[in-house]
């Protein structure tokens, strides 16, 4: 059996940005990447219409996009915790002043929708702002006033099944992209979207250590350690499968055997790795023709015997992206924002087959 070694993450905001550029979507190296590739296509379709990029004033001397976020009600957004805290004195602390913009925007193809300043954040209780294996990636921003375009609705385990299988859309703004051969290179200034199988859902309850118990398996169906099994449930995972996945999976000479971490190693028609920049993004779920939010995007990660040298590049070919469940965080949700603008699609859903209740039960 094949075994990992290290496993090196890294935020997937463009933190401590001192200038407007900063990085996005990774793309098969079958695309060319550029502002009208089909992964920039897909991200204007009209169910990813609630997603927006964040905008921090650093230093007091201009807002500098970092993140990204998704509206879940005519005046919140829900986004990463650290893409709207810092870290002072070994503690998280709130930015003073955020905004975030609906629409592709300035710098980027489309039409711009709005921007709204925020004027209160409301952090997942127990985040850190160091320990991102614990689950507790999560923040809301309320906005000053309220947004025209139509909030997503939010993805419930419990009435829906389990993510892991499904194929989601995972979409996040930013500069920067490239191919899976190459990680994040060119600046494009483009919002994209891609798509991933949700191959893994954590077993532990959270911690620093990556380097136990075996849950991941490779492509012929043995186990593999992943090194997943303290990283918390409030965690699922995609990786970047490659179109090129090796003639043998056990042959640790053949390199393309390290593209394919966890689930089936065919890559989807948009595959593509989340990297610097898009943090906050939303990762959707379609199920029976309604489109969920299920997932915010946290980290990106990388195995120490990858054939790739990493660098300040990422989203190669076999990186993994981790993102923070929506599911087990809805109570925080819904009794975070005030009604009527808590009301979502899954609310309303859940409404009709509950008639009596009026807030969202946290999911088991």
């Amino acid at each position: 059996m094949r075994q990992h070694r290290k496993l090196s993450i890294w935020l997937c905001s463009a933190l401590g940005l001192i200038s407007g550029s900063a990085m996005g979507a990774t793309l098969l190296d079958s695309q060319t990447p550029g502002n009208s590739d089909a992964y920039t296509t897909l991200s204007a379709q009209s169910q990813y219409a609630a997603s927006g990029y964040i905008s921090i004033d650093q230093k007091s001397g201009g807002y500098f996009t970092i993140g990204s976020g998704t509206l879940i009600a005519s005046d919140w957004v829900l986004t990463a915790a650290h893409v709207v805290t810092h870290q002072i004195s070994g503690s998280p602390a709130i930015w003073p002043s955020a905004q975030i913009t609906f629409g592709q925007g300035a710098q980027r193809p489309g039409s711009l929708v709005g921007t709204f300043s925020v004027d209160q954040v409301v952090v997942a209780s127990g985040w850190n702002g160091v320990d991102l294996f614990a689950g507790n990636d999560l923040a809301l921003i309320h906005l000053t006033s309220g947004s025209a375009v139509a909030p997503a609705a939010l993805y419930s385990a419990s009435l829906l099944g389990t993510e892991v299988g499904k194929t989601a859309t995972i979409v996040g703004y930013q500069g920067a992209t490239g191919t899976g051969l190459t990680g994040n290179t060119t600046s494009t200034y483009a919002r994209r979207a891609e798509t991933d199988v949700v191959d893994l859902i954590g077993a532990g309850t959270g911690g620093a250590d990556p380097d136990t118990a075996s849950l991941g398996k490779n492509a012929a169906g043995n186990n593999v350690n992943y090194g997943f099994g303290k990283v918390s449930t409030n965690i699922m995972f995609t990786d970047f499968d490659s179109p090129d996945n090796g003639t043998s999976v056990n042959n640790s000479s053949d390199p393309s055997n390290y593209y394919n971490l966890m689930g089936s190693g065919d890559p989807t028609t948009y595959e593509g790795s989340q990297v610097p920049g898009d943090s906050g993004g939303g990762l959707f779920l379609t199920v029976s023709g309604t489109t969920y939010l299920a997932g915010v995007t946290s980290f990106v990660g990388s195995f120490s015997n990858t054939p790739f040298t990493h660098g300040s590049n990422y989203g190669f070919y076999g990186d993994e992206n981790g993102y923070t469940r929506v599911s087990p965080f809805l109570n925080f949700i819904n009794t975070t924002i005030p009604e009527p603008s808590a009301l979502s699609a899954v609310v309303l859903t859940m409404l009709l087959l509950k008639r009596s209740r009026s807030r969202l039960l946290p999911d088991a």
